[in-house]
């Protein structure tokens, strides 16, 4: 029941921030929903080498005796750091420096929210953290409705500003939450707190780092490509639209997934045993059964619909003709975030990185060879699906000849 509550709580609240976007393509012309998705794609892309994936050794060990009490600490600082980074941001936004300036502020203070959120997972009730972070989405939708309400398009400018402040003010009311359920503690010099956390960092997010760009990589690219390919700015739009929906099936799949991590970590560190046992059921049985649920529901779903509606609009002819590609990736997707929790509670996130290694030259190949014969959609599309079944793979490998090993010792 408990892991119900918090992936419906996970569904709403990124759901929330998914169907933002795509409403911001009502709410903005077609030319400023276009720069929109450039920048959002860039800053994306730009969060993931700023905030050096401190916030998954946050995570991982912020509830930990021996480390707890310096993670609070480096939250506490990283807290008062972002309302100077918000300032600084704002000035850009408004001002005329370069667009990549914008983008790198807003990637600083993507990197602070994520380290304050992950500790905050950690340290206190996931649940109350999650259902914090539904400003953001409700920043989109106000969005949204304001444009509705005074029948006007909101300007490029005015939606990365409310993007920017919607973040900042959820970092300050998750720090401010964790802050109040934290035992007095004697303070530790930054001495003793860099001599503890560097350890931590190079064997839990230091591996993440190449890990994490390039995922980030391959949920932005296509937005970058698509911008600069020769097109009209309303196909340009529905190509992000689509590529969106993409996203949207990963995010999904991170959350039927994220709810199993705190679990495994636990397990892991208590019972080998079961700890074993679990993994097998879900990467022979569960994963498998859920490829071909997934599959067949969604082509189900998509005929009657068709069948339904008599005239689709033309944005759903559109998407609905990569259903197949889109259903596949979701389970692929799934299967690879569930294999990363397996990954994070055995310590080994090395893994992680080698195996994404092993597929960005499949992605980069399949594009250079096809974007010339096939529309870009179907380039990007195609290319996703064969290096992420290479990443998934080796990732199968590795976990069940681990546990072959594991089970072999006396």
């Amino acid at each position: 029941m408990h892991y119900i509550k918090k992936i419906a709580i996970l569904i709403s609240v990124r759901g929330l921030s998914l169907i933002g976007f795509f409403l911001l393509a009502f709410a903005m012309d077609g030319n400023s929903f276009k720069e929109y998705t450039l920048y959002f794609s860039t800053w994306q892309i730009i969060s993931q080498i700023t905030g050096l994936q401190l916030g998954s050794t946050l995570f991982r060990y912020g509830a930990t005796p021996n480390f707890h009490k310096e993670a609070f600490y480096i939250s506490k600082i990283l807290a008062q750091a972002t309302p100077i980074v918000f300032v600084i941001f704002l000035l850009s936004a408004v001002g005329n420096t370069p667009p990549i300036v914008t983008c790198i502020g807003m990637s600083l203070i993507y990197a602070l929210f994520s380290c304050t959120v992950e500790f905050a997972r950690a340290s206190t009730s996931e649940n109350k953290i999650f259902a914090l972070q539904s400003i953001i989405g409700l920043s989109y939708l106000s969005i949204f409705i304001i444009s509705q309400t005074l029948n006007n398009k909101i300007k490029f400018n005015t939606v990365i500003i409310v993007e920017g402040a919607a973040h900042f003010i959820v970092t300050i009311l998750i720090f401010w939450k964790i802050k109040n359920n934290q035992p007095e503690t004697p303070r530790t010099s930054e001495k003793n707190i860099f001599k503890k956390l560097i350890p931590l960092w190079k064997t839990t997010s230091l591996p993440l780092i190449p890990n994490n760009i390039i995922w980030y990589i391959y949920f932005n690219s296509p937005q970058i490509i698509s911008y600069f390919i020769q097109s009209e700015i309303s196909e340009h739009n529905n190509r992000s639209i689509l590529f969106r929906l993409i996203v949207a099936s990963s995010t999904l799949s991170s959350i039927l997934s994220i709810g199993l991590q705190k679990g495994l970590v636990n397990l892991y560190e208590d019972n080998m045993t079961a700890y074993e046992k679990k993994k097998y059921r879900v990467l022979k049985i569960d994963l498998p059964l859920t490829f071909i649920t997934l599959l067949i529901y969604t082509q189900l779903v998509n005929k009657v619909y068709l069948w339904l509606k008599t005239e689709p609009t033309e944005l759903y002819i559109y998407v609905s003709s990569y259903i197949t590609s889109i259903s596949t990736l979701t389970t692929i997707f799934l299967a690879i975030y569930v294999t990363s929790n397996f990954i994070l509670s055995e310590k080994k996130m090395i893994i992680a990185t080698k195996s994404m290694l092993l597929g960005l030259p499949v992605y980069i190949l399949f594009l250079l060879i096809t974007l010339k014969h096939l529309p870009v959609e179907s380039s990007i599309i195609y290319g996703l699906t064969a290096s992420l079944s290479v990443t998934l793979f080796a990732r199968y490998f590795y976990l069940l000849t681990r546990r072959n090993k594991i089970e072999k010792r006396p």
